[in-house]
This record gives structure tokens, C-alpha cells and sequence, in this order.
């Protein structure tokens, strides 16, 4: 079983990966335990960390592993959305934040969506906001992936950045993070940027793996799940995200609005089993809140607090 169905594992040799590094990647402690082995000869495991209860890889890979894995795999797949019926994603998307964001009125709504593919889910989100009211919505696309979906609407621009770096403070309305996270090596740093992209009263939403309970279930059931290293290098669920203000410095006030088990992906149309399992799986999360992590995945919605100076 994969942890993921539209990556793969690969087994990395000595000189693919950086050295060990004893520091959790996001919080900089060294309080950290292992969990699991990923792979053997050289050894990585996964690591958790008491500090701020992110799980990591041991050793990450070399930047320029991480660039050849992932430009065979946008040669190899032409499609790259892989949520069913893209729709649904937006439409949980903008439900949620459309508190947040106000109303809109008739002026201009900035959306940072970060590793977003091609844009089909941003641009998706931004009809959805011309239709409450937005006069215009501009799509920052930051991603590797060398395409960008069609735009049949002139109230919508989508614009490519080569890195977050281009991104300007304090200017969007909602920062998208939608299973990106958990590629990135060492996401500290981008984390802040993401925050600091973000309005006073803006929206951060992020949705990551969280499939540690799972692995674990699955070795007593003698089963095997693939964590798909080195496409995933991080496990990220509800303990991290409802913390993570308290434990990293994101540079911003924040507040969170809504931290839960991740949107089902798939559907019961097109994906029934898969869409039957991960239903029941989340169900008893809904009474036994992080206590229970059999989820797969978690997504959380956090507010950068209106009002409040930048934290220095």
C-alpha cells in the first residue's frame, strides 16, 4: 500500500542524501524520537519530534535528488490534478475562509496559491469568490509544474513567481498549502513566508499527510505502507498544526479557525473503495478529536489576527 496514490518510493544511496541532522526541521529541537524505519543501508527513519510533534525524515535528500524526482514526475504524468472533482476541494476552501475574508464587496482579492500545480484548485476558488462578489481576483502560482490551467475570465489573472521571495507582505487574502508542505526538505523558513504573505485578517489553509497511526496498524496487521519517501518527508497531524503557534515563530498573530481531519479526496463514484475506507476511518475523529489519528490526513485554517503588529 502507498501512502500516497500518485507517488512512488525510491530507495536513496549514500550520496543522494544529506548527513544526519539531529534538529527537528521545523522547530529546531533535538528532542526528538524515532518512529519507523523508511528505508535500510543507508538507514532513515522517521522522527518524531516532542517539541512541536512533527514526524520527519532522518536524512533528507540532496536538492538536486528532490529536482530530477520530481521533473520525471510531471514528464511522466500528463494529468496532475489528483482530487476528485476538483470543485469539491474549492468549494471546502472558500467555505471556510469566506468568514474570515469579510465581505467582499466589489474590490480585489490577491490568492498565493503555493505548490497549487497547474492552478485548476485556485483558479476554482477564485469563481467562487467572483461570485460572492470579488470584482477581481489575481492567482500568485508558485510550483514546478511548467503548466497553467485555462482562464476563460478576464476578472481572473493567474501569474507565475519563481519563489516566494516575489510574494509581497501582507498583501493576500488567502495563502494555499495544500499538500505541498510535506515535500519540502526544510520548511521552517517557508512557513514564515506563507504568514507574512498573508493580510491582517487573511486565510492560511494547508492540508498534510498524517499517516503514522496508519503505518503503525498496518505493521501489526503485517502489512506494508508506504510513506513514499523521498516524495513525502514529513507526517504532519493534528498535535503539529494545533501547536503550531506555540512552537514556531511564524512572525505573525495567529489564530486557529478550523483543525480537522483532511477533506476525503476521492469519490464514491469514481474511487469507491478507497472513498468507503477513508470515511469510516475519520468518523470516530469527530468525537474523539486529536486523541485519534487514524485519518490519513489533516488540514487546518488559520487566521492571521486583524489588527496586530508583526512579531519581531
Amino acid at each position: 500500500m502507498q501512502a500516497a496514490a500518485f507517488h512512488c518510493s525510491a530507495h536513496l544511496s549514500e550520496d543522494e542524501l544529506l548527513p544526519p541532522d539531529p534538529a527537528c526541521p521545523f522547530c529546531n529541537s533535538e528532542a526528538r524520537v524515532p518512529v519507523t524505519s523508511l528505508q535500510e543501508n543507508p538507514t532513515v527513519a522517521l522522527m518524531h519530534c516532542r517539541h512541536c510533534d512533527a514526524t520527519s525524515a532522518s536524512r533528507m535528500p540532496r536538492p538536486e535528488v528532490l529536482e530530477r524526482y520530481y521533473g520525471d514526475y510531471y514528464e511522466d504524468q500528463p494529468e496532475q490534478v489528483t482530487f476528485d472533482r476538483p470543485e469539491r476541494l474549492a468549494s471546502h476552501i472558500i467555505r471556510h475562509t469566506f468568514a474570515s475574508l469579510g465581505q467582499l464587496g466589489e474590490r480585489d482579492v490577491l490568492i498565493v496559491d503555493f505548490g497549487g500545480g497547474d492552478g485548476t484548485h485556485s483558479v476554482l476558488a477564485a469563481r467562487q469568490l467572483l461570485e460572492r462578489g470579488a470584482r477581481t481576483v489575481r492567482i500568485v502560482l508558485v510550483d514546478h509544474n511548467p503548466t497553467t490551467t485555462t482562464v476563460d475570465d478576464t476578472r481572473i489573472v493567474v501569474v507565475r513567481a519563481k519563489d516566494l521571495a516575489e510574494i509581497p507582505h501582507a498583501a493576500a487574502d488567502l495563502v494555499l498549502a495544500s499538500a505541498i508542505l510535506e515535500h519540502i526538505p526544510y520548511p521552517k523558513d517557508t512557513l514564515a513566508m506563507l504568514f507574512a504573505a498573508l493580510r491582517p485578517g487573511g486565510m492560511f489553509y494547508a492540508r498534510t499527510p498524517y499517516v503514522v497511526p496508519l503505518m503503525k496498524l498496518a505493521r501489526i496487521a503485517h502489512l506494508d505502507l508506504d510513506f513514499t519517501y523521498p516524495g513525502h518527508v514529513h507526517d504532519l497531524g493534528a498535535r503539529f498544526w494545533n501547536g503550531v503557534g506555540e512552537h514556531l515563530d511564524l512572525g505573525v498573530p495567529i489564530e486557529i479557525i478550523r483543525s480537522t481531519p483532511s477533506i476525503v479526496e476521492t469519490t464514491f463514484d469514481q474511487h469507491f473503495g478507497r472513498t468507503l475506507a477513508a470515511y469510516v476511518l475519520k468518523a470516530p475523529s469527530h468525537l474523539l478529536k486529536e486523541r485519534y489519528g487514524l485519518v490519513g490526513g489533516w488540514e487546518v485554517f488559520i487566521r492571521r489576527v486583524p489588527g496586530e503588529a508583526r512579531r519581531h
